[in-house]
Protein backbone atom coordinates (compact mmCIF):
# COMPACT_ATOMS: atom_id res chain seq x y z
CA UNK A 1 0.00 0.00 0.00
CA UNK A 2 0.90 3.34 -1.33
CA UNK A 3 1.35 5.53 1.80
CA UNK A 4 3.01 8.76 0.77
CA UNK A 5 3.14 10.79 -2.56
CA UNK A 6 6.21 12.88 -3.89
CA UNK A 7 4.74 16.19 -2.77
CA UNK A 8 4.41 14.45 1.05
CA UNK A 9 7.05 15.78 3.22
CA UNK A 10 9.04 13.00 5.27
CA UNK A 11 11.03 14.12 7.95
CA UNK A 12 14.32 12.55 8.16
CA UNK A 13 14.92 12.05 12.26
CA UNK A 14 18.32 10.71 13.01
CA UNK A 15 21.69 11.11 14.79
CA UNK A 16 24.24 13.62 12.98
CA UNK A 17 27.00 14.08 15.23
CA UNK A 18 29.92 12.30 13.45
CA UNK A 19 31.10 11.43 9.97
CA UNK A 20 28.94 8.19 9.64
CA UNK A 21 25.77 9.63 10.98
CA UNK A 22 26.12 12.57 8.63
CA UNK A 23 26.71 10.33 6.28
CA UNK A 24 23.81 8.48 6.68
CA UNK A 25 21.29 11.19 6.78
CA UNK A 26 23.03 12.97 3.86
CA UNK A 27 22.13 9.72 1.98
CA UNK A 28 18.63 9.30 2.87
CA UNK A 29 18.49 13.27 1.60
CA UNK A 30 19.72 12.67 -1.30
CA UNK A 31 17.76 9.90 -1.77
CA UNK A 32 14.78 12.06 -1.85
CA UNK A 33 16.81 14.61 -3.63
CA UNK A 34 17.12 11.53 -6.59
CA UNK A 35 13.43 10.68 -6.41
CA UNK A 36 11.81 13.89 -6.32
CA UNK A 37 10.56 13.15 -2.85
CA UNK A 38 9.50 16.02 -0.95
CA UNK A 39 11.91 15.96 2.35
CA UNK A 40 12.54 18.26 5.83
CA UNK A 41 16.67 17.40 7.38
CA UNK A 42 16.85 18.93 10.61
CA UNK A 43 20.78 18.26 9.86
CA UNK A 44 20.06 20.44 6.41
CA UNK A 45 18.32 23.01 7.33
CA UNK A 46 19.89 25.05 10.66
CA UNK A 47 21.05 22.12 13.38
CA UNK A 48 24.16 21.24 14.18
CA UNK A 49 26.45 22.86 16.84
CA UNK A 50 23.85 24.99 18.52
CA UNK A 51 25.05 28.80 18.36
CA UNK A 52 22.76 30.09 21.43
CA UNK A 53 20.00 29.27 23.78
CA UNK A 54 17.97 31.68 21.37
CA UNK A 55 18.94 29.86 17.96
CA UNK A 56 18.03 26.61 20.13
CA UNK A 57 14.45 27.69 20.68
CA UNK A 58 14.69 28.15 16.44
CA UNK A 59 15.32 24.83 16.03
CA UNK A 60 13.27 23.18 18.54
CA UNK A 61 10.58 25.30 17.06
CA UNK A 62 11.66 24.86 13.72
CA UNK A 63 11.55 20.65 14.01
CA UNK A 64 8.38 20.44 15.70
CA UNK A 65 6.71 22.34 12.86
CA UNK A 66 8.31 20.12 10.24
CA UNK A 67 7.16 16.48 12.10
CA UNK A 68 3.62 18.24 12.44
CA UNK A 69 4.05 19.16 8.50
CA UNK A 70 4.81 15.70 7.46
CA UNK A 71 3.23 12.60 6.26
CA UNK A 72 5.79 10.57 7.45
CA UNK A 73 8.65 10.70 10.36
CA UNK A 74 11.41 8.52 8.78
CA UNK A 75 13.72 7.62 11.78
CA UNK A 76 16.64 5.93 11.61
CA UNK A 77 17.10 3.78 15.32
CA UNK A 78 20.66 3.21 15.64
CA UNK A 79 23.44 4.88 16.46
CA UNK A 80 26.46 4.46 13.91
CA UNK A 81 30.61 5.21 14.68
CA UNK A 82 33.07 5.52 12.86
CA UNK A 83 35.25 2.67 12.45
CA UNK A 84 36.94 1.11 14.54
CA UNK A 85 34.84 2.57 17.58
CA UNK A 86 32.45 1.23 19.95
CA UNK A 87 30.68 2.57 23.06
CA UNK A 88 30.48 -0.21 25.76
CA UNK A 89 29.66 -0.52 29.25
CA UNK A 90 32.47 -1.49 31.27
CA UNK A 91 32.85 -2.55 35.25
CA UNK A 92 31.05 -3.57 37.72
CA UNK A 93 27.45 -3.10 38.75
CA UNK A 94 24.63 -4.76 40.99
CA UNK A 95 21.90 -2.82 38.43
CA UNK A 96 23.48 -4.55 34.89
CA UNK A 97 23.42 -8.28 35.04
CA UNK A 98 27.29 -8.24 33.42
CA UNK A 99 29.86 -10.49 34.83
CA UNK A 100 32.58 -8.15 36.59
CA UNK A 101 35.34 -9.14 34.52
CA UNK A 102 33.70 -8.69 31.10
CA UNK A 103 32.68 -5.88 29.00
CA UNK A 104 29.42 -5.69 27.23
CA UNK A 105 28.75 -6.27 23.36
CA UNK A 106 29.12 -3.21 22.21
CA UNK A 107 26.00 -0.94 22.37
CA UNK A 108 23.62 0.07 19.72
CA UNK A 109 21.08 2.86 21.04
CA UNK A 110 19.11 5.53 19.29
CA UNK A 111 19.57 9.15 19.28
CA UNK A 112 18.03 10.65 22.30
CA UNK A 113 16.50 13.76 20.01
CA UNK A 114 15.31 10.81 17.31
CA UNK A 115 13.60 9.13 20.20
CA UNK A 116 11.62 12.27 21.07
CA UNK A 117 11.10 13.04 17.39
CA UNK A 118 9.56 9.69 17.25
CA UNK A 119 7.57 9.42 20.62
CA UNK A 120 6.14 12.94 19.20
CA UNK A 121 5.06 12.11 16.21
CA UNK A 122 3.47 9.15 17.82
CA UNK A 123 1.34 11.33 20.06
CA UNK A 124 0.39 13.28 17.26
CA UNK A 125 -1.39 10.41 16.20
CA UNK A 126 -2.81 8.51 18.82
CA UNK A 127 -4.15 12.33 19.93
CA UNK A 128 -5.88 12.36 16.95
CA UNK A 129 -8.24 9.68 17.38
CA UNK A 130 -9.93 12.19 20.44
CA UNK A 131 -11.72 14.39 19.48
CA UNK A 132 -9.69 17.27 20.77
CA UNK A 133 -11.04 20.68 19.05
CA UNK A 134 -9.14 24.06 19.17
CA UNK A 135 -11.14 27.34 18.24
CA UNK A 136 -13.66 24.62 16.27
CA UNK A 137 -10.96 22.80 14.51
CA UNK A 138 -9.72 19.50 14.78
CA UNK A 139 -6.13 20.14 16.96
CA UNK A 140 -3.73 17.93 15.15
CA UNK A 141 -4.13 18.43 10.87
CA UNK A 142 -2.45 15.73 10.09
CA UNK A 143 -0.95 12.69 11.95
CA UNK A 144 2.32 11.30 10.64
CA UNK A 145 3.13 7.77 10.27
CA UNK A 146 6.50 6.60 11.76
CA UNK A 147 8.89 4.38 9.80
CA UNK A 148 11.64 3.35 11.49
CA UNK A 149 14.67 2.12 9.93
CA UNK A 150 18.22 0.20 10.86
CA UNK A 151 21.18 -0.24 8.54
CA UNK A 152 21.25 -3.65 9.90
CA UNK A 153 18.33 -5.69 11.54
CA UNK A 154 18.04 -5.59 15.43
CA UNK A 155 17.28 -8.51 16.96
CA UNK A 156 15.97 -6.54 20.28
CA UNK A 157 14.24 -2.90 20.83
CA UNK A 158 12.90 -0.94 23.18
CA UNK A 159 9.24 -1.90 23.60
CA UNK A 160 7.90 1.79 24.20
CA UNK A 161 10.13 2.68 20.64
CA UNK A 162 8.89 -0.66 18.85
CA UNK A 163 5.09 0.57 19.70
CA UNK A 164 5.51 4.24 18.81
CA UNK A 165 6.33 3.44 14.58
CA UNK A 166 4.31 1.99 12.41
CA UNK A 167 6.59 0.25 10.37
CA UNK A 168 10.26 -0.99 10.25
CA UNK A 169 12.70 -1.20 7.48
CA UNK A 170 15.88 -2.73 7.95
CA UNK A 171 18.90 -2.14 5.28
CA UNK A 172 19.66 0.44 3.06
CA UNK A 173 17.54 -0.91 0.15
CA UNK A 174 14.77 -1.33 1.78
CA UNK A 175 15.20 2.63 2.83
CA UNK A 176 15.41 3.60 -0.75
CA UNK A 177 13.09 1.08 -2.27
CA UNK A 178 10.49 3.34 0.55
CA UNK A 179 12.03 6.51 -0.69
CA UNK A 180 11.69 5.40 -4.57
CA UNK A 181 7.68 4.00 -4.07
CA UNK A 182 6.28 5.56 -0.99
CA UNK A 183 5.37 1.59 -0.28
CA UNK A 184 5.50 -0.05 2.78
CA UNK A 185 6.21 -3.36 2.04
CA UNK A 186 3.43 -6.03 4.27
CA UNK A 187 6.13 -8.10 6.32
CA UNK A 188 7.60 -4.39 7.93
CA UNK A 189 4.40 -3.55 9.73
CA UNK A 190 5.31 -5.08 12.65
CA UNK A 191 8.75 -5.01 14.80
CA UNK A 192 10.09 -9.05 14.00
CA UNK A 193 12.64 -8.92 17.11
CA UNK A 194 12.16 -9.55 20.95
CA UNK A 195 10.66 -6.45 22.77
CA UNK A 196 12.40 -5.26 25.86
Amino acid sequence: MRVIKKDEQIYLAGPFFNPPQKDAAELIANLCVSHCQKYFSPLLSGGGPLKSPEHAAEVFASNVREIRRSKVVLAQLEWLMPPNREIRVVGISSMVKIPPTLESPPLNIPDSGTVWEVGYAACLRDSSQLETFVNGAPRFEKTPLVIAYTTAPQSKLNLMLARSCDAYLNGWDAVHEFIHTGVIPDDARTFKGKEQ
